[in-house]
């Protein structure tokens, strides 16, 4: 939030010619998603369940969709972001304040799911992850978790053996970050919901924090 910041040559990325700045501010985004997205062992599989429609959840929800990941649950707390997600390809969705995501997923997939992606921060989705992955699949979490879970049964591990997989940043994925903004593989602007001038950087904050607002990607634009 500074006028000037001295940044080291190697952590900076020109964007391509045809990468507009509303594209380009989610740059790191886009990266952090994939690091994780790239972790993910093939064969992918055919079904997913993400948990947080927000920010990176919609860009990975996107990128198992062009990979070939055929059905989609997503789980969250706010009917906009649900909704979007369903515009990016969701077939199924899930609002935890009606329903309780394990049964609903369960009552799709009664085995589970092939990927489930935690991307919250909210450590009762990772619980409920654990809860809905099939037996021998895979748990990213992607998630900066808020708080601690007091009571986890652990038996799930020895029953299902499934493989968990922490993502932390794009560190490796940059380039390809550029590239798929480049070719236009990611829908990255339908995500921007709210703009505001340099001048009123501080209604940014508090339009982001009123989750009243259906916020999702707030803009401060420095230029007229």
């Amino acid at each position: 939030m500074a006028e000037y910041v001295k940044v080291d040559y190697r952590a900076v990325y020109r964007l391509p010619a045809n990468v507009s700045f509303d594209e380009g501010q989610n740059f790191v985004n886009i990266a952090c998603a994939l690091r994780g997205f790239k972790k993910i062992p093939l064969p992918l599989g055919d079904t997913v369940a993400i948990f947080g429609p927000g920010n990176i959840g919609l860009i990975m929800l996107q990128l198992l969709k062009s990979a070939g990941v055929k059905e989609t649950v997503v789980v969250g707390t706010r009917d906009f972001r649900l909704d979007m997600a369903r515009v990016f390809g969701a077939m199924h969705l899930v609002n935890v304040k009606r329903e309780d995501p394990v049964k609903a997923i369960l009552g799709w997939y009664p085995g589970g799911v092939d990927i489930v992606i935690e991307a919250s921060g909210n450590p009762s989705s990772f619980q409920s992850g654990c809860h809905v992955v099939r037996a021998k699949g895979i748990l990213v979490s992607l998630g900066i978790f808020s708080g601690k879970l007091r009571e986890f049964d652990l038996s799930f591990l020895y029953e299902r053996e499934p493989v968990i997989i922490g993502s932390k940043g794009g560190d490796g994925a940059y380039p390809e970050a550029l590239r798929l903004l480049e070719e236009k593989r990611l829908n990255i602007t339908a995500m921007i919901t709210h703009r505001f001038p340099l001048e009123e950087t501080a209604e940014g904050f508090k339009t982001f924090e009123d989750k009243s607002q259906n916020a999702l990607r707030i803009l401060i634009e420095p230029c007229a």
